[in-house]
């Protein structure tokens, strides 16, 4: 799934940097390469992505962050969306969330 996402966000002229295996690769990877925009599932290894949100808010408070889960109407339902800037559904198009996402960070980066 990381590849395709990869190949996705690349076709589009978006350039990807990094990828993790689980919730605390990520994290790490946060902290060493300072991305734009964070791409996570709910289901990954180690650490879930909704324990991984947590620690990133922790860290970088306005990192945006994108939930992309085939579980989105479960994590709607049940209100787990604290730290979310986006989330979109498997099978739905990711590319305009992360466009909206890196837009969004960049005005917030340039008001500070």
């Amino acid at each position: 799934m990381r590849k395709a996402i990869r190949a996705q966000l690349e076709a589009a002229g978006i350039e990807t940097i990094s990828e993790a295996t689980d919730g605390y690769e990520a994290i790490a990877k946060v902290l060493t390469v300072n991305p734009d925009v964070v791409i996570l599932d709910v289901a990954m290894l180690r650490l879930n992505g909704l324990d991984t949100i947590k620690e990133l808010r922790k860290l970088r408070p306005k990192l945006p962050i994108i939930l992309h889960t085939q579980y989105a109407d479960a994590v709607r339902s049940l209100g787990l969306l604290k730290g979310v800037t986006k989330i979109v559904s498997k099978g739905d198009p990711l590319i305009p969330a992360v466009l909206d996402a890196i837009d969004s960070g960049a005005r917030l980066a340039a008001a500070h």
